[in-house]
């Protein structure tokens, strides 16, 4: 009875894994492999989940230098789209929206 392949036993995609990692690290291939192998965030309109007094909605939109603010707006229609890592950063907890995804 012939061993496993020993390079294998514990990580059988680690050829596969090794040759991704390799040509995110390469400059020359860089741009091209993270096209390939490195998933985007999805990007996602952010509406209040609930309605205030004046019977508006909390939309995020960009300001000027790009991060999200909140705005009052009369309808909960979509306006500019913020991946989550971008509204956590603009100091918005994600739970109190509701996201609609950008095609």
């Amino acid at each position: 009875m012939e061993a496993p392949d020993q390079d294998n036993v514990f990580y059988p995609d680690f050829n596969l894994q090794n040759q991704e990692i390799m040509a995110i690290a390469n400059p020359a291939t860089r741009e091209e492999a993270k096209e390939k192998y490195v998933e985007k965030e999805k990007k996602y309109h952010w509406i209040s989940k609930k309605r205030f007094n004046n019977g508006e909605y909390k939309v995020l939109v960009k300001s000027s230098d790009g991060h999200p603010i909140d705005m009052y707006h009369p309808s909960s229609k979509p306006c500019d789209s913020f991946t989550e890592t971008e509204v956590r950063e603009g100091c918005y907890n994600p739970d109190m929206f509701e996201r609609e995804e950008v095609e």
